[in-house]
């Protein structure tokens, strides 16, 4: 045991970060099935399925109790989901019941959302909480020997493949250890007679089920007693992390234990091959006892599919015409945004014209900046974001201290700044733009290049004067009203200095 332990210690300090985060991935994406992870340190971080469906169906019946910790965000898709997730104290419930709220108006009672969430608790714990452990499994396995082993070797089952028998088995697992942990002793040894299931299943994802099981039987034969010391070896490691509010359980016992559980299967496994045991030969893994290596596992690299855009040209005139373009898609957007959930028509912007120059700028802004990155769709969307919301804030801030009036306000949107940006619609956006990259733009280019050049050049000219006029007329007075700026209580449209008093005014007389 205290070579294992060595053993593990080394290769525990080898990728100390990485065992961390994987082990932290796992039990945040697997972590049971209806369970709150983090609600907090009090009771109700352990707290059962039953607890948590019981508050529910108490929040659900009175539905005036409000959020202590978001209680600011009111408005918006991701308040909604923000505020039902932390009133549930589950976040499957509150994703079910948002919707509820938002798609069915709250006509749906709590007995069917918690039906449904039911029901979609087992598909999640049957199709990706079961397949996520052998991935991890599979990364350990890796791990040990190569430094190079990606985090992305969770996947593994998926990218290849081989999911469905891995959900099957891990199932059947699950099921047989349930039936005879009613025999209470039957329970305990089952428990270490299928322990090797996972890593069997890692190493030949496609082995059938009945001799995945048999196999871990055999090889746990003799042995069970010594996962239990070795289980039992961790009694201390759990005591600490109790006691330090399961923080140290997080940096240390989790990988800890893992790391060990795998050298336990390894030497096992190891020792079964050499003695050429029964079905030996279902342990397909060829190269998991080298040296250290600095590369991954042979084989092992991912063909992901990434999204290969060819290269565009553009000219100068092409970027003038992206903007006219972006900034009447922005207009066409917002207008119809307000005249669904209003039911008015509203010349949105600061403009008179059918533009909004914010989604002009925004867009022709991360076509030049990102389009660059355009394989790699992840850092697109991000640093869209990025961008989208610094053009977005700054502009709301100009216009503020130019125009003392705000012409929108995100005040109440779930995780907002100031009001001026807010994580909805940076969301949003990101997305837009990552349209715009990969699909619109060169769509556009393409088609300003095939039409016939004098009668582009006549609609440049008609967009450019126009947009100049307009500019003039905003430079004078800003286009102002009802549903464009914001207005306060007596109809006028107000500035910070407005706001701010009626803030104090109001939290005042709360107060008294």
């Amino acid at each position: 045991m205290s070579d294992l332990k060595k053993e593990s210690r080394k290769t525990l300090k080898k990728s100390y970060w990485k065992l961390v985060a994987i082990c932290f991935i796992v039990t945040l994406v697997s972590g049971g099935t209806i369970i709150n992870i983090f609600h907090g340190v009090d009771n109700n971080f352990f707290r059962s399925n039953y607890d948590i469906a019981n508050d529910f169906m108490v929040s659900s019946a009175l539905q005036n109790s409000v959020s202590k910790y978001l209680n600011k965000a009111t408005k918006g898709v991701l308040a909604t989901f923000a505020n039902n997730i932390n009133k549930s104290g589950s976040f499957l419930f509150g994703i079910l019941n948002a919707f509820n709220q938002m798609v069915f108006k709250n006509k749906l009672g709590p007995s069917i959302v918690i039906l449904i969430g039911v029901l979609f608790s087992f598909l999640y714990w049957y199709l990706v909480s079961n397949v996520i452990k052998v991935g991890k499994a599979r990364f350990l396995l890796e791990n040990r020997r190569y430094k190079q082993t990606k985090m992305q070797r969770l996947l593994f089952a998926y990218r290849d493949k081989k999911f469905k028998n891995v959900a099957v088995t891990m199932f059947k697992k699950k099921l047989y250890t349930f039936f005879w942990s009613f025999t209470v002793i039957g329970g305990f040894i089952k428990h270490y007679s299928y322990f090797f299931v996972p890593y069997i299943l890692a190493e030949n994802p496609l082995l059938e089920s009945s001799k995945v099981l048999k196999l871990s039987g055999k090889m746990a034969r003799g042995y069970k007693w010594q996962m239990f010391l070795l289980d039992l070896s961790f009694i201390g490691y759990y005591i600490v992390g109790i006691l330090s509010l399961n923080i140290f359980n997080l940096l240390f016992t989790n990988p800890y234990r893992e790391v060990a559980y795998t050298e336990f299967y390894m030497k096992r496994r190891n020792k079964y091959i050499s003695a050429k045991e029964s079905d030996y030969n279902f342990l397909i893994l060829e190269y998991l006892n080298v040296d250290c290596c600095e590369d991954e596992y042979p084989n092992a690299k991912t063909n992901d599919k990434k999204i290969k855009s060819k290269k565009i040209t553009y000219t100068f005139w092409d970027i003038v015409l992206l903007f006219f373009a972006f900034s009447i898609i922005g207009y066409v957007w917002e207008v119809l945004l307000h005249l669904f959930s209003d039911g008015t028509f509203v010349n949105r912007g600061t403009l008179y014209g059918p533009w909004l120059t914010i989604y002009g700028f925004g867009g022709i802004s991360t076509f030049l900046f990102f389009y660059k990155y355009r394989d790699n769709p992840v850092k697109v969307f991000f640093l869209s974001m990025l961008l989208c919301g610094v053009i977005e804030y700054f502009s709301s801030w100009y216009m503020e201290v130019l125009y003392k009036t705000r012409w929108w306000d995100y005040t109440g949107y779930f995780l907002n700044i100031n009001g001026r940006i807010c994580l909805e619609g940076l969301l949003i956006f990101g997305f837009g733009c990552c349209v715009s990259i990969y699909f619109l733009t060169p769509f556009l280019i393409k088609i300003f290049h095939d039409m016939n050049k004098k009668i582009l050049l006549l609609i440049t000219i008609i967009l450019i004067v126009s947009f100049t006029i307009d500019l003039a007329f905003y430079l004078i007075k800003p286009n102002q009203g009802e549903g464009i700026s914001l207005p306060n209580n007596n109809g006028k449209y107000f500035s910070v200095n407005d706001c701010f008093a009626t803030y104090i005014i109001q939290k005042d007389t709360k107060n008294r």
